[in-house]
């Protein structure tokens, strides 16, 4: 594989305190435990965005948390270096995936962490969140990889959909087939950047 774990993200966290996520909220339909609030570089050329937090996020109070989190940093931390942030498009646990359409006030979290960020790039890990940016319901299949000019939030970047951590595990993992894909997906983080700095 081409990409490189020579530098962790782990070492230079820093959360971006203006992004105002409230503590709670009361209308949230995902229940009241404490929201997952995002991390990494702040401003960041490279959004990484999934779909809702798992059982080690809620337990970490950390999006993509975890071996299968700490996976999805070490590589974008090859592709990107310490330019990235991270977050999930919902905010709580919820008990079962929910549409796109129905993620209650996390939308104004989503677009609040868009406009602090300023990123270039959102990488949407898995259809939920992939769905949610582009505005439609799609098939991962049909637009994995492939950069999709986006003005949502009123701000201008390419979103760039991705296969969901999970799923490349259940399919074989990194080494398989479809985590080769995963990784050229990723990849073409270079090519967009170059494009648009």
């Amino acid at each position: 594989m081409r990409f490189s774990m020579r530098r962790s993200l782990a070492t230079s966290r820093r959360t971006r305190d203006d992004v105002r996520i409230p503590a709670s909220c009361m209308s949230c339909p995902f229940g009241t435990a404490a929201l997952i609030k995002g991390d990494g570089a702040a401003p960041a050329s490279v959004m990484v965005v999934g779909a809702y937090p798992g059982v080690q996020e809620e337990k970490e109070a950390k999006s993509f948390a975890g071996s299968l989190g700490g996976l999805v940093r070490g590589v974008l931390a090859g592709i990107a270096g310490e330019d990235v942030y991270f977050t999930l498009l919902v905010k709580r646990r919820p008990e079962k995936a929910p549409s796109p359409w129905a993620i209650g006030g996390c939308a104004a979290h989503i677009a609040e962490e868009v406009r602090a960020i300023s990123p270039k790039v959102i990488v949407t890990l898995g259809s939920i969140a992939t769905s949610y940016f582009i505005g439609r319901q799609i098939r991962m299949s049909d637009v994995r990889g492939l950069p999709i000019q986006s003005s949502r939030f009123h701000r201008n970047f390419i979103v760039l959909p991705a296969y969901d951590i999970g799923h490349v595990m259940r399919r074989g993992g990194l080494n398989s087939p479809v985590g080769h894909d995963w990784i050229d997906d990723l990849e073409e983080i270079h090519g967009i950047l170059a494009k648009v700095n």
